[in-house]
């Protein structure tokens, strides 16, 4: 199952709603923020909000809340892989395989909508990532609308390391990625005047 949507109802959601949703996010969802490759001598990256579960039921209502706050998302559905880690750390093998059902959000207006309505009631190590993206996706969307496609600088580079450093993810992963950062922040962005000021 895979489409594009983008809503168009003007229904209002309810602060429950929003509670329960945040909290769905915080137990089952993730952010993630990718470094794409150069195009164009240029470099960007790619913010991912996901949602992923086997439970349908679970699935529509948060698609439900999603669609009143005309958020655009994109939905695929992958089945589970054969194996999982149990709580020693050791490989198990399922004894049913489900098909997971995932919601996207990528698009940086939209992300900016969801985190905004949700960012108060989030409580756990998200809120700190949750910040650090509203405060990148909205400098973003003021710069693309100074300069159309507007090229990253350095405060937005510096940005995505904070947001690398935050808590709750890959110690492994987040250093690699730095790392990677800090080279497109010396090779792309060497006379910007943002390198140093935080």
């Amino acid at each position: 199952m895979d489409n594009q949507q983008e809503s168009n109802t003007t229904d209002l959601v309810s602060a429950s709603d929003l509670a329960w949703l945040a909290g769905i996010i915080e137990g089952e969802g993730s952010m993630t923020l990718d470094v794409k490759p150069p195009r164009s001598g240029r470099r960007s990256a790619r913010f991912d909000l996901v949602i992923c579960n086997t439970d349908t039921a679970l699935i529509e209502a948060c698609l439900e809340i999603i669609d009143k706050m005309k958020v655009a998302h994109y939905i695929n559905e992958r089945s589970q892989p054969p194996f999982y880690r149990g709580e020693n750390g050791d490989l198990k093998l399922r004894e049913e395989r489900k098909s997971a059902l995932y919601i996207h959000i990528r698009k940086l207006s939209s992300v900016a909508i969801i985190l905004g309505q949700l960012l108060p009631y989030f409580r756990g190590d998200k809120k700190h990532k949750a910040n650090v993206m509203m405060r990148f996706v909205t400098a973003r969307l003021r710069k693309n609308e100074m300069s159309h496609n507007a090229p990253y600088d350095s405060e937005d580079w510096m940005t995505i390391i904070e947001f690398y450093k935050a808590p709750g993810g890959s110690y492994r992963v987040s250093k690699r990625r730095i790392k990677e950062v800090e080279t497109i922040l010396r090779d792309y962005t060497p006379n910007d005047p943002h390198l140093g000021l935080r």
